[in-house]
């Protein structure tokens, strides 16, 4: 069993071989097809993330972005999941962080299918990345 989620804040260094999952997300305001979203992330991530892992480690530690091939769609439309408001970034009216709602909802929807072992990289049994 492994858990996404833990109680305890226990920080994992930066290793040797990175291996980060990126779930792909739209909103019903903002509609993308499959595709195009999967597209997009694949272009922007792998690249971006490879490049900054290696300049950051100084070519010491490589890494795998895996891209879900599946696009989530949120329940709700962007803004719900908050805005800057008041000076606060990504909050609500009503001081609520959405960002946190949104990334269990999205997790929640893809724990059947995710090899969730990929992403645990000390083998503790918790997702690291």
């Amino acid at each position: 069993m492994f858990f996404i989620f833990s109680l305890f804040i226990v920080f994992l260094c930066l290793q040797e071989n990175e291996r980060w999952l990126v779930l792909v997300v739209d909103f019903p305001d903002r509609e993308f097809t499959q595709q195009q979203a999967i597209s997009s992330a694949t272009d922007l991530m792998k690249p971006a993330a490879s490049q900054y892992i290696q300049q950051m480690s100084r070519g010491s530690s490589s890494l795998t972005v895996d891209v879900h091939q599946t696009l989530t769609t949120a329940s709700e439309n962007l803004a719900f999941y908050g805005e800057d408001y008041g000076g606060e970034k990504d909050t609500t009216a009503g001081g609520k962080h959405g960002p946190m709602q949104l990334a269990n909802e999205v997790l929640s929807s893809r724990l059947d299918d995710v090899n969730w072992n990929d992403y645990d990289l000390d083998n503790d049994g918790t997702v690291d990345r």
